[in-house]
């Protein structure tokens, strides 16, 4: 629980080719599509599936934290997973959707993945869920001590929205009751 571990984000989405996948070569993030573009069972067990061979062959036990959606399958065969489901009412429910394309989403979710969610990030999702009760120790300097942690403004500004939109996606998205 030290934030030094992160797995690549899986995105699904409704159309398997996206005209603005058209003159891109590779994307930014592993991308499945479906109709409703959602997780189904099938793609959840696959996923998983992989996610296990991997954790396996390095010697890892992980605990996965999923949301409870009824139709993800409860999955026994995982030697290196261990999947707790979330309570219900957990999970946002946000019908808001930003005016940009597949293309430019993934981008920016592969950008926030990599450069916005630092260890200490991680770190303090964990305590303050409850999971960890001390604060792990890292290589990364504290947030008074440490500007890396924010993102630049120059970075931001090649964003293919604004900063407002960007920050306020799920500004009135329930977070808990």
């Amino acid at each position: 629980m030290d934030g030094t571990k992160k797995l690549p984000l899986l995105i699904i989405g409704k159309s398997s080719r996206p005209r603005c996948f058209k003159s891109v070569k590779t994307l930014p993030l592993p991308y499945l599509a479906n109709k409703k573009a959602w997780m189904t069972g099938d793609l959840l067990k696959n996923w998983l599936s992989n996610l296990n061979r991997k954790f396996d062959r390095q010697h890892w036990k992980i605990a996965m934290i999923i949301d409870n959606y009824p139709a993800h399958p409860k999955i026994t065969v995982l030697k290196a997973i261990e999947l707790m489901f979330l309570s219900p009412n957990t999970t946002t429910d946000n019908n808001t959707t930003p005016d940009i394309n597949v293309l430019d989403a993934l981008r920016m979710l592969a950008y926030a993945w990599r450069h916005g969610v630092t260890e200490r990030t991680i770190q303090n999702c964990f305590l303050h869920a409850g999971i960890t009760t001390t604060p792990t120790p890292t290589t990364e300097e504290s947030d008074d001590e440490n500007d890396e942690d924010d993102i630049p403004l120059a970075r931001l500004a090649r964003l293919p929205c604004t900063f407002e939109e960007f920050v306020s996606v799920n500004a009135d998205t329930p977070t808990s009751e």
